[in-house]
Protein backbone atom coordinates (compact mmCIF):
# COMPACT_ATOMS: atom_id res chain seq x y z
CA UNK A 1 0.00 0.00 0.00
CA UNK A 2 1.36 3.77 -1.21
CA UNK A 3 0.38 5.49 2.32
CA UNK A 4 1.43 2.92 5.07
CA UNK A 5 -2.14 1.35 5.73
CA UNK A 6 -3.41 -1.74 5.13
CA UNK A 7 -1.79 -3.85 2.36
CA UNK A 8 -3.39 -4.69 -0.82
CA UNK A 9 -3.42 -8.59 -0.91
CA UNK A 10 -4.21 -10.27 -4.41
CA UNK A 11 -6.50 -12.53 -3.22
CA UNK A 12 -8.48 -9.92 -1.61
CA UNK A 13 -8.76 -7.80 -4.71
CA UNK A 14 -9.68 -10.81 -6.68
CA UNK A 15 -12.35 -12.40 -4.53
CA UNK A 16 -13.87 -8.52 -4.29
CA UNK A 17 -13.41 -7.89 -7.97
CA UNK A 18 -15.79 -11.22 -8.08
CA UNK A 19 -18.41 -9.80 -5.98
CA UNK A 20 -18.46 -6.50 -7.42
CA UNK A 21 -18.38 -7.77 -11.27
CA UNK A 22 -20.94 -10.76 -10.31
CA UNK A 23 -23.74 -8.56 -12.23
CA UNK A 24 -21.68 -8.27 -15.76
CA UNK A 25 -20.69 -11.59 -15.48
CA UNK A 26 -24.19 -13.02 -15.29
CA UNK A 27 -25.36 -11.41 -18.00
CA UNK A 28 -22.57 -11.79 -20.43
CA UNK A 29 -22.26 -15.20 -19.72
CA UNK A 30 -25.84 -15.80 -20.25
CA UNK A 31 -26.40 -13.54 -23.39
CA UNK A 32 -24.70 -15.78 -26.25
CA UNK A 33 -27.15 -18.60 -24.70
CA UNK A 34 -30.71 -16.06 -24.96
CA UNK A 35 -31.44 -17.11 -28.95
CA UNK A 36 -31.29 -20.36 -28.35
CA UNK A 37 -34.45 -20.28 -25.79
CA UNK A 38 -36.78 -20.11 -28.76
CA UNK A 39 -36.28 -23.60 -29.59
CA UNK A 40 -35.13 -25.13 -25.87
CA UNK A 41 -37.99 -23.78 -23.89
CA UNK A 42 -40.46 -22.74 -26.89
CA UNK A 43 -40.40 -18.84 -26.10
CA UNK A 44 -41.14 -16.04 -27.84
CA UNK A 45 -37.88 -13.47 -28.52
CA UNK A 46 -39.52 -11.10 -25.96
CA UNK A 47 -39.40 -14.08 -23.52
CA UNK A 48 -36.34 -15.15 -23.96
CA UNK A 49 -35.18 -11.44 -23.92
CA UNK A 50 -37.12 -11.10 -20.56
CA UNK A 51 -34.53 -13.12 -18.94
CA UNK A 52 -31.90 -10.63 -18.95
CA UNK A 53 -34.47 -7.98 -18.37
CA UNK A 54 -36.15 -9.55 -15.79
CA UNK A 55 -32.31 -10.01 -14.03
CA UNK A 56 -31.39 -6.02 -14.47
CA UNK A 57 -34.33 -4.83 -13.08
CA UNK A 58 -34.71 -7.13 -9.68
CA UNK A 59 -31.20 -6.14 -9.16
CA UNK A 60 -31.62 -2.42 -10.01
CA UNK A 61 -34.37 -2.37 -7.62
CA UNK A 62 -33.06 -4.20 -4.58
CA UNK A 63 -29.37 -2.44 -5.00
CA UNK A 64 -30.85 0.28 -2.39
CA UNK A 65 -32.54 -2.35 -0.47
CA UNK A 66 -29.48 -4.69 0.06
CA UNK A 67 -27.70 -1.34 1.88
CA UNK A 68 -30.00 -0.28 3.72
CA UNK A 69 -30.30 -4.61 4.86
CA UNK A 70 -26.34 -4.39 4.89
CA UNK A 71 -26.17 -0.92 6.96
CA UNK A 72 -29.04 -2.89 9.71
CA UNK A 73 -27.14 -6.04 10.34
CA UNK A 74 -23.65 -5.76 8.82
CA UNK A 75 -22.07 -6.77 5.65
CA UNK A 76 -21.39 -10.37 5.84
CA UNK A 77 -24.69 -12.06 6.84
CA UNK A 78 -25.75 -10.25 3.85
CA UNK A 79 -23.30 -11.72 1.24
CA UNK A 80 -23.98 -14.53 2.60
CA UNK A 81 -27.63 -14.24 2.21
CA UNK A 82 -27.03 -13.28 -1.46
CA UNK A 83 -24.31 -15.91 -2.28
CA UNK A 84 -26.40 -18.58 -1.15
CA UNK A 85 -28.96 -17.01 -3.17
CA UNK A 86 -27.40 -16.74 -6.04
CA UNK A 87 -26.02 -20.32 -6.28
CA UNK A 88 -29.74 -21.92 -5.25
CA UNK A 89 -31.07 -20.03 -8.13
CA UNK A 90 -28.40 -20.64 -10.59
CA UNK A 91 -28.26 -24.43 -10.13
CA UNK A 92 -31.70 -23.89 -10.63
CA UNK A 93 -32.36 -21.97 -13.51
CA UNK A 94 -30.04 -24.65 -15.03
CA UNK A 95 -33.09 -26.85 -14.56
CA UNK A 96 -35.53 -25.03 -15.56
CA UNK A 97 -38.47 -26.39 -17.66
CA UNK A 98 -40.05 -23.06 -18.65
CA UNK A 99 -39.41 -20.00 -19.67
CA UNK A 100 -41.33 -18.29 -16.93
CA UNK A 101 -39.54 -20.82 -14.58
CA UNK A 102 -36.29 -19.42 -15.91
CA UNK A 103 -37.30 -15.53 -15.85
CA UNK A 104 -38.32 -16.08 -12.31
CA UNK A 105 -35.03 -17.57 -11.55
CA UNK A 106 -33.00 -15.05 -13.03
CA UNK A 107 -34.77 -12.30 -11.54
CA UNK A 108 -34.27 -14.45 -7.66
CA UNK A 109 -30.47 -14.44 -9.19
CA UNK A 110 -31.15 -10.34 -9.63
CA UNK A 111 -32.22 -9.82 -6.05
CA UNK A 112 -28.99 -11.97 -4.49
CA UNK A 113 -26.68 -10.33 -6.79
CA UNK A 114 -27.87 -7.04 -5.60
CA UNK A 115 -26.65 -8.39 -2.17
CA UNK A 116 -23.57 -9.73 -3.53
CA UNK A 117 -22.56 -6.46 -5.13
CA UNK A 118 -23.39 -3.95 -2.42
CA UNK A 119 -21.23 -6.00 0.29
CA UNK A 120 -18.42 -6.11 -1.89
CA UNK A 121 -18.08 -1.94 -2.05
CA UNK A 122 -18.49 -2.37 1.78
CA UNK A 123 -16.10 -5.03 2.39
CA UNK A 124 -13.71 -2.84 0.70
CA UNK A 125 -14.06 -0.18 3.20
CA UNK A 126 -13.83 -2.78 6.28
CA UNK A 127 -10.68 -4.00 4.76
CA UNK A 128 -9.01 -1.06 3.50
CA UNK A 129 -9.82 1.91 6.65
CA UNK A 130 -7.72 3.93 5.17
CA UNK A 131 -8.11 6.31 1.89
CA UNK A 132 -4.90 5.51 0.50
CA UNK A 133 -5.59 1.64 0.42
CA UNK A 134 -8.95 1.91 -0.51
CA UNK A 135 -8.38 3.89 -3.66
CA UNK A 136 -5.54 1.68 -4.69
CA UNK A 137 -7.76 -1.54 -3.58
CA UNK A 138 -10.83 0.07 -5.52
CA UNK A 139 -8.64 0.72 -8.60
CA UNK A 140 -6.75 -2.71 -9.26
CA UNK A 141 -10.34 -4.16 -8.30
CA UNK A 142 -11.43 -2.37 -11.46
CA UNK A 143 -8.46 -3.31 -13.44
CA UNK A 144 -9.10 -7.27 -12.54
CA UNK A 145 -12.76 -6.83 -13.48
CA UNK A 146 -12.16 -5.30 -16.81
CA UNK A 147 -9.64 -7.87 -17.66
CA UNK A 148 -11.54 -10.53 -16.62
CA UNK A 149 -14.78 -8.79 -18.51
CA UNK A 150 -12.96 -9.40 -22.08
CA UNK A 151 -12.97 -13.04 -21.25
CA UNK A 152 -16.55 -13.96 -19.75
CA UNK A 153 -18.35 -13.34 -23.09
CA UNK A 154 -16.02 -16.04 -24.90
CA UNK A 155 -16.61 -18.46 -21.81
CA UNK A 156 -20.08 -18.30 -22.25
CA UNK A 157 -20.05 -18.76 -25.82
CA UNK A 158 -17.80 -21.46 -25.63
CA UNK A 159 -19.81 -23.19 -22.58
CA UNK A 160 -23.15 -22.61 -24.90
CA UNK A 161 -21.71 -23.97 -28.23
CA UNK A 162 -20.31 -27.25 -26.36
CA UNK A 163 -22.75 -28.20 -23.58
CA UNK A 164 -26.00 -25.77 -24.23
CA UNK A 165 -27.64 -22.44 -22.30
CA UNK A 166 -27.96 -24.83 -19.36
CA UNK A 167 -24.17 -25.17 -19.01
CA UNK A 168 -24.19 -21.20 -18.64
CA UNK A 169 -26.16 -21.44 -15.73
CA UNK A 170 -24.14 -24.28 -13.95
CA UNK A 171 -20.92 -22.12 -14.46
CA UNK A 172 -23.15 -18.63 -12.47
CA UNK A 173 -23.82 -21.67 -10.06
CA UNK A 174 -20.13 -22.44 -9.39
CA UNK A 175 -19.06 -18.85 -9.87
CA UNK A 176 -21.49 -18.18 -6.24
Amino acid sequence: SGDGGAMIRAGEVAALALLSGINAASTSVFAPSVPSLLDALHASVSQAQWTTGAFMAACGAALPLAGVWSDSVGPRPVLAAGLAVYTASSALAACALSILQLQTLRALQGLATAAIVVTGQVLVKDLYPTLGARQEALSRMTTARSLAMLFVPGVGAWLHSRYGWRSTMAALCAAG
